[in-house]
């Protein structure tokens, strides 16, 4: 007797190519398609690929037959590429301006973030001041943060700007006693002194000098 044979066919499953500078959202391209069924039969494809991270990576698929003989088929794949760049927009940190009068506590310098994509946080420490002066407020450090994962990296643009810290000398007041009597021959002295307007725990000793004989 004969054979009879018949041989599959070709299909090429194509899918999406996309690009995209990092911001913490996953990449994808819903583009797929397959191509060369035979008419009347169907097959359904999904695009599955997805990148989030700085790279690149194919753009996979899964396929569901449904009725469609799948050993009817021989597969050629197109799949597109997914990729990821570091992400080059200005994201400026920048220290504020403060001041305050001296209080013995520290004057905190504070600091903002403009241009972060949504959905990322960021940490950043500026500088501090105590006592009476003023300096430059400079971003000491800062960090961006993907949930719990440091993503700084993925930046390549990141300006600060400073700011200025001024403590004021506060006010004090130093009152000696006065005093008085007739002329003996002794110098007339008098200890008492009051100092106002102390803060943060500070302390001086203050003695009156003052005399008159």
């Amino acid at each position: 007797g004969g054979t009879l044979t018949v041989n599959p066919i070709p299909v090429t499953i194509t899918t999406g190519s996309a690009s995209k500078a990092y911001d913490g959202t996953p990449l994808t391209s819903s583009e797929a398609v397959i191509t060369g069924l035979v008419e009347g039969e169907t097959a359904t494809v999904t695009a599955t690929g997805t990148i989030t991270d700085i790279g690149s990576t194919g753009n996979t698929y899964s396929i569901d037959w449904g009725g469609t003989n799948r050993d009817n088929y021989t597969v050629t794949e197109e799949l597109g590429t997914l990729e990821v760049t570091a992400n080059a927009a200005e994201v400026v940190f920048t220290a504020n301006s403060d001041s305050k009068t001296y209080d013995g506590t520290p004057l905190v310098g504070q600091v903002a973030a403009d241009g972060l994509p949504t959905g990322l946080t960021w940490e950043a420490e500026a500088g501090s001041l105590t006592n009476a002066g003023a300096i430059e407020n400079k971003v000491a450090s800062y960090a961006i943060y993907k949930d719990d994962v440091d993503v700084t990296a993925n930046f390549t643009n990141l300006p600060t700007v400073d700011g200025t810290l001024t403590v004021s000398p506060a006010p004090l007041t130093i009152a000696t006693s006065s005093d008085s009597k007739m002329y003996d021959g002794t110098a007339l002295t008098h200890g008492g002194v009051t100092v106002t307007g102390l803060v943060g725990g500070d302390t001086i000793t203050v003695t009156a000098t003052g005399s008159i004989t």
